[in-house]
Protein backbone atom coordinates (compact mmCIF):
# COMPACT_ATOMS: atom_id res chain seq x y z
CA UNK A 1 0.00 0.00 0.00
CA UNK A 2 1.38 3.60 -1.02
CA UNK A 3 1.63 5.74 2.27
CA UNK A 4 -0.29 8.29 0.61
CA UNK A 5 -2.95 5.86 0.54
CA UNK A 6 -2.80 4.45 3.93
CA UNK A 7 -4.78 5.38 7.21
CA UNK A 8 -2.91 8.32 8.64
CA UNK A 9 -3.53 9.81 12.05
CA UNK A 10 -3.56 13.25 13.32
CA UNK A 11 -2.79 13.75 16.86
CA UNK A 12 -2.85 16.87 19.28
CA UNK A 13 -0.95 16.65 22.60
CA UNK A 14 -1.76 18.86 25.60
CA UNK A 15 -0.69 19.49 28.86
CA UNK A 16 -1.66 19.46 32.30
CA UNK A 17 -3.31 22.75 31.66
CA UNK A 18 -4.91 21.51 28.62
CA UNK A 19 -2.89 23.79 26.63
CA UNK A 20 -1.49 22.64 23.14
CA UNK A 21 1.63 21.71 23.04
CA UNK A 22 2.11 20.05 19.33
CA UNK A 23 0.37 18.81 16.00
CA UNK A 24 1.70 16.03 13.62
CA UNK A 25 0.73 13.24 11.97
CA UNK A 26 1.52 9.98 11.63
CA UNK A 27 1.06 6.35 10.39
CA UNK A 28 1.88 5.56 14.45
CA UNK A 29 1.23 7.85 16.70
CA UNK A 30 2.42 5.49 19.33
CA UNK A 31 5.62 5.34 17.72
CA UNK A 32 5.84 9.04 17.12
CA UNK A 33 4.88 10.29 20.76
CA UNK A 34 8.26 8.13 22.20
CA UNK A 35 9.92 9.68 19.39
CA UNK A 36 8.74 12.79 20.92
CA UNK A 37 9.65 11.72 24.04
CA UNK A 38 13.22 10.75 23.50
CA UNK A 39 13.69 13.54 21.34
CA UNK A 40 11.80 17.24 22.47
CA UNK A 41 12.61 19.06 25.21
CA UNK A 42 8.95 19.93 25.66
CA UNK A 43 7.35 16.04 25.28
CA UNK A 44 7.99 16.10 29.11
CA UNK A 45 4.65 18.12 30.04
CA UNK A 46 2.77 15.55 27.85
CA UNK A 47 -0.60 14.36 29.84
CA UNK A 48 -3.08 13.88 27.13
CA UNK A 49 -2.94 12.68 23.61
CA UNK A 50 -6.20 13.75 21.38
CA UNK A 51 -5.62 11.23 17.97
CA UNK A 52 -7.92 11.77 14.87
CA UNK A 53 -7.35 9.16 11.77
CA UNK A 54 -8.12 10.03 8.28
CA UNK A 55 -8.39 7.50 5.68
CA UNK A 56 -5.65 9.03 3.68
CA UNK A 57 -2.23 11.04 3.97
CA UNK A 58 -2.94 14.15 2.10
CA UNK A 59 -6.50 14.62 4.42
CA UNK A 60 -4.07 13.86 7.87
CA UNK A 61 -2.17 16.86 5.74
CA UNK A 62 -4.79 19.23 5.41
CA UNK A 63 -6.47 18.82 8.60
CA UNK A 64 -2.69 18.90 10.11
CA UNK A 65 -1.83 22.84 8.70
CA UNK A 66 -5.43 23.48 9.30
CA UNK A 67 -4.69 22.48 12.92
CA UNK A 68 -1.38 24.59 13.11
CA UNK A 69 -2.59 28.01 11.84
CA UNK A 70 -5.93 28.15 13.46
CA UNK A 71 -4.87 26.10 17.16
CA UNK A 72 -1.59 28.03 17.20
CA UNK A 73 0.13 24.62 19.13
CA UNK A 74 2.91 26.27 21.06
CA UNK A 75 6.17 23.92 20.02
CA UNK A 76 4.87 23.88 16.47
CA UNK A 77 6.05 27.54 16.09
CA UNK A 78 9.40 28.76 14.82
CA UNK A 79 10.80 32.60 16.66
CA UNK A 80 8.92 34.34 14.32
CA UNK A 81 5.69 32.23 13.71
CA UNK A 82 6.66 32.21 9.65
CA UNK A 83 4.90 30.08 7.35
CA UNK A 84 7.25 27.91 5.29
CA UNK A 85 7.40 25.94 2.68
CA UNK A 86 8.70 22.22 3.04
CA UNK A 87 8.13 19.41 1.16
CA UNK A 88 5.54 20.63 -1.18
CA UNK A 89 3.66 21.97 1.74
CA UNK A 90 3.09 24.94 3.81
CA UNK A 91 2.79 25.00 7.58
CA UNK A 92 4.10 27.35 10.28
CA UNK A 93 7.47 26.32 11.95
CA UNK A 94 10.66 24.62 11.30
CA UNK A 95 10.40 21.16 9.30
CA UNK A 96 9.62 17.84 11.43
CA UNK A 97 11.91 15.42 10.44
CA UNK A 98 10.35 12.58 8.85
CA UNK A 99 11.04 8.41 11.02
CA UNK A 100 10.93 5.13 9.43
CA UNK A 101 9.63 2.77 12.02
CA UNK A 102 12.01 0.37 13.27
CA UNK A 103 9.37 -2.05 13.78
CA UNK A 104 5.99 -3.47 12.87
CA UNK A 105 3.32 -1.22 13.74
CA UNK A 106 0.87 -1.97 16.65
CA UNK A 107 -2.86 -2.81 15.38
CA UNK A 108 -5.14 0.13 15.28
CA UNK A 109 -6.87 -1.27 18.60
CA UNK A 110 -3.55 -1.72 20.36
CA UNK A 111 -2.48 2.14 19.33
CA UNK A 112 -5.47 3.21 21.31
CA UNK A 113 -5.30 1.29 24.16
CA UNK A 114 -1.89 2.35 24.51
CA UNK A 115 -2.53 6.08 23.81
CA UNK A 116 -5.26 5.98 26.57
CA UNK A 117 -3.10 4.25 29.18
CA UNK A 118 -0.21 7.21 28.46
CA UNK A 119 -2.45 9.80 29.91
CA UNK A 120 -2.96 7.67 33.20
CA UNK A 121 0.20 7.07 33.59
CA UNK A 122 1.55 10.21 33.42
Amino acid sequence: MNVRDAKTALYRHFDANDRLLYVGISLSPLDRLRQHRAASHWAKKITRVAVEWFECRPSAMAAELKAITTEMPLNNIDGNGAVIQHAGRQFVGPPKPRHKPKRLRPTFEQMQAAIASIGRRV
